[in-house]
């Protein structure tokens, strides 16, 4: 027996309750077969009805063979899904690769980038190169050895032959820086100090601020002093130093343009305040090591305390293994 769902089933009752009435009409007094009793079996009261929505049970046949299927579609060429990467491994593009290029257009390959130097301070010219002056640490051209430079400026004057004897009891020598005007006066003091090994070298004519002087007058200044050393027999100067140590760029040029070399110093005893001799002396010792170019006066005025401070000054440095040199020779 076919299964009906439930809509198929409420057509098939109503199909049948239609008829049911149409047979009684024919068997009733007002149509054909009316009185007729009816042939239809009585409901027993306790069965159950059966509810026209609830489908009916399957039959323990097996079930009747479903109508075939419209013919399907024929299956299309198969394609493989593509496979779709790990999550867990990352692939990386792979690079592409450029193409070579002509022979005649190859390019050299860049040199690796060179540290930037560092830059350099602007070289010298050549007047200012020669009229330099030497370093306060390092003005001694015997570098590396305990030497110490004694200076003394202003004479020739009546306590340059103290000095002068001094220097040689210790067997020391030193620089004198003169003035022109001096050397006039004194030419025999200039001839002993060369005798001795000492150095003699330019102070100017008559101790002005070089730097407040024109060019012809700074010329002047030095020309003339530097004919009188040779006229009294101390040789020929090529250091200058400056009265005051006062200089600038254009007083160095011109003494570059004369070949001469500007020279200052690294320690001043400050003897030209006359302070005493122990404290020219402290001043000369405490400070000095390697190369130290020391500042004092034989001129210019009274020096009996840088007299009295020079064997001291000699006998301390000698115990502490200093030579003593001389300049610009």
């Amino acid at each position: 027996m076919p299964v009906y769902t439930r809509r198929g089933l409420g057509a098939a009752v109503l199909s049948l309750a239609l008829l049911a009435g149409c047979a009684n009409l024919t068997s009733s007094p007002l149509g054909p077969g009316a009185g007729a009793p009816s042939t239809a079996a009585p409901v027993s009261p306790s069965a159950p009805t059966s509810d026209p929505w609830t489908p009916s049970p399957e039959p323990s046949a097996t079930r009747p063979p479903r109508a075939a299927s419209a013919p399907t579609r024929p299956p299309g060429p198969t394609i493989k899904p593509r496979p779709t990467p790990s999550p867990s491994k990352t692939t990386s593009p792979k690079p592409t690769p450029m193409p070579d290029p002509e022979p005649n257009q190859r390019t050299k390959p860049e040199p690796e980038p060179k540290s930037t130097p560092k830059s350099q301070p602007k070289s010298p010219t050549k007047s200012e190169s020669k009229a330099r002056s030497e370093p306060k640490s390092k003005a001694e051209p015997s570098r590396g050895k305990r030497v110490v430079y004694l200076t003394f400026d202003d004479g020739p004057s009546r306590f340059t032959q103290q000095v002068l004897d001094i220097l040689n009891r210790y067997q020391a020598k030193a620089t004198f820086f003169v003035l022109g005007a001096n050397v006039v006066d004194n030419p025999s003091l200039v001839r002993a100090a060369a005798r001795d090994g000492m150095s003699i070298q330019n102070h100017s004519w008559d101790h002005p601020d070089l730097s407040s002087r024109s060019n012809d007058e700074i010329r002047s200044q030095i020309r003339r002093t530097d004919n009188a050393i040779r006229n009294a027999g101390g040789g020929n100067s090529t250091c200058v130093r400056p009265p005051y140590g006062a200089t600038n760029a254009r007083v160095r040029a011109v003494l570059g343009d004369m070949d001469k070399r500007q020279l200052l110093w690294t320690i001043d005893t400050l003897d030209w305040e006359r302070p005493g001799a122990s404290a020219i002396y402290r001043r000369a010792v405490e400070e000095v090591g390697r190369g130290s170019i020391v500042l004092a006066h034989d001129g210019g005025g009274v020096r009996t305390q840088t007299v009295a401070a020079l064997p001291r000054i000699l006998e301390n440095l000698k115990d502490r293994g200093y030579r003593f040199g001389t300049l610009c020779q």
